[in-house]
């Protein structure tokens, strides 16, 4: 995983769509002065797909700043799959499909040089008109998304 510009750039649709909902974020809050980017590290948002999904730093970013995983119904932004932006994110693009978002978690606190080493991996799954959550979210990081079995 990287920092720094996209990889790919988004269609201008899909550009719209990641910077609209990006507007909504509020600033992190150590750096409240640094904008969030509108050019995502990582993105598969389409608006044909049930769920897709957008990973976001801030500008001039590096490879420890926060990332926020921006999560999309058929193009309408439905929330960030996390409370927190924490570093260390990873779209995990060969396990997510046009339901599924699967995300990869570094541990938090792993030295930035050498392989990361993965906490393991949450899944948001879009399911009867809404998104619910699979796996483990990192130690504290907390989710909107219910897991799929609470009855939430």
């Amino acid at each position: 995983m990287r920092a720094g510009p996209p990889q790919r750039r988004a269609n201008p649709i899909v550009h719209c769509m990641i910077a609209d909902a990006v507007a909504t974020l509020a600033p992190f809050p150590s750096l409240p002065e640094v904008k969030w980017s509108t050019d995502p590290i990582e993105d598969n948002v389409s608006s044909d797909s049930e769920l897709s999904a957008a990973l976001v730093t801030l500008e001039g970013a590096t490879i420890s700043s926060p990332i926020h995983v921006l999560l999309f119904h058929r193009g309408k932004f439905l929330g960030t799959a996390t409370d927190q932006a924490i570093p260390g994110v990873q779209l995990l693009d060969n396990a997510s499909t046009s339901t599924e978002v699967a995300i990869a978690f570094k541990e938090l606190g792993t030295p930035h040089a050498g392989q990361p080493t993965w906490t393991g991996t949450a899944t948001f799954r879009w399911l009867d008109s809404r998104v619910y959550r699979s796996g483990e979210l990192p130690y504290g990081i907390t989710s909107s998304f219910p897991r799929r079995g609470d009855g939430k």
